[in-house]
């Protein structure tokens, strides 16, 4: 069943919308719509696009003789077929199984490097007596945290031969595949940065006080100290007492006024390899093991989150290490521009698709960066043992 017989005949199609621009517009909405965006996802030939808007070319401009023309508009051409390569790129980007925004706090920005506030009063809360003054011990105290980023991408190009001989199929696949690379991409990095390792020599480091990289997880050094509590425990995640050695060390956590964090654990993250484990855990309303069916003390009481990235880190605790606390609190995530689909503008002075046979370019990007702005909210396990 082709486009013809649904009535989207490409030539009509382009006409009834005024222009290239106005189809590609109406071809958007098309693909976003649930009822005909699968048919035209099916039945789009990018070969039958070339030839209509070769021919529309050619009835505007009369060629001399013996002059051979270009197949395609390249620049109309890219229009129309890029609607339709966004719509899959965007689709697998959206479709591939992530975690890593439900750990994320995110935030717009335009700068190169963000400077995350943290500012704070120091001081405290005292008696006042009848007709007395009030103390003057409020002091605001400047703290940051440093944030940065670097944008990350690839271009997608369509031959003249994938057009030529109709390869619309495996052009789709290679954009399906664009999006899953991507979406991989994002979430390798933004999951190697919580875990603040290094894999294969590059640094995937979270937190930077003052702009200055520190140890995300680690014991307290004292007072003064970049850790002055514990947020690094060696618990195997067996049962509820591991669960409550980590719970036990985030409820010690105080802020930089020596007052007590209140905010409760929201998540337990962990590697593929203690998922199972760890929705027992969790899910279970009894204590798993138990003989007398004592009710289990941390029964839906976080939600269970497990990565394979963590699996594959290569860290030598990657499939017994697991984190516990809240992640949305203690991670931001810096969006200079979420995921992207560009359409390249052809151009005299390096026109690819005169020197290469490319009558199309999509560029595939995003520029964004996971950062820790504390090491309060989350206590981390590596699952050693002692």
């Amino acid at each position: 069943m082709s486009w013809q017989n649904k009535g989207l005949q490409i030539k009509r199609f382009i006409e009834s919308n005024g222009s290239v621009q106005g189809a590609a517009i109406k071809l958007r909405e098309l693909l976003e719509d649930k009822k005909h965006g699968p048919i035209i996802r099916q039945e789009f030939s990018l070969r039958e696009c070339a030839e209509e808007l070769r021919r529309k070319g050619y009835e505007q401009t009369p060629l001399r003789p013996g002059f051979v023309a270009e197949a395609v508009d390249v620049t109309q051409f890219s229009i129309i077929a890029g609607e339709l390569i966004s719509s899959r790129v965007m689709a697998s980007y959206e479709a591939y199984p992530k975690v890593l925004d439900k750990l994320v706090t995110p935030f717009n920005s335009k700068l190169q490097i963000d400077k995350v506030p943290g500012t704070y009063v120091e001081g405290q809360m005292d008696d006042v007596e009848a007709g007395g003054p009030y103390n003057h011990t409020g002091d605001i105290k400047d703290k940051y945290v440093q944030i940065t980023g670097k944008k990350r991408g690839m271009i997608l190009d369509v031959t003249e031969e994938a057009v030529l001989f109709d390869q619309t199929g495996m052009v789709m696949l290679q954009a399906e595949r664009f999006g899953e690379l991507a979406a991989i991409d994002r979430e390798t990095r933004g999951i190697y940065t919580i875990m603040d390792i290094t894999v294969a020599g590059k640094n995937y480091y979270a937190w930077y006080p003052s702009g200055t990289r520190a140890a995300l997880w680690a014991n307290a050094g004292g007072s003064g100290h970049v850790h002055e509590y514990d947020n690094l425990i060696v618990d195997v995640l067996t049962d509820y007492t591991d669960l409550n050695s980590a719970n036990t060390l985030l409820g010690l956590m105080k802020d930089d006024n020596g007052h007590n964090i209140t905010i409760p654990a929201t998540q337990l993250l962990t590697s593929r390899t203690l998922n199972l484990t760890a929705t027992r855990l969790i899910k279970n309303t009894v204590m798993p093991g138990g003989a007398n069916e004592e009710r289990n003390p941390f029964a839906d009481a976080v939600e269970v989150i497990h990565s394979p990235i963590i699996d594959g880190s290569g860290d030598v605790n990657a499939t017994t290490m697991w984190f516990w606390g809240n992640f949305k609190r203690q991670f931001l995530n810096k969006v200079v521009y979420p995921m992207q689909v560009l359409r390249r503008k052809f151009n005299d002075n390096h026109d690819p698709a005169f020197e290469r046979d490319i009558l199309a370019q999509y560029k595939v990007r995003e520029y964004s960066q996971v950062g820790a702005q504390d090491y309060r909210y989350v206590v981390k396990s590596t699952g050693a043992g002692s």
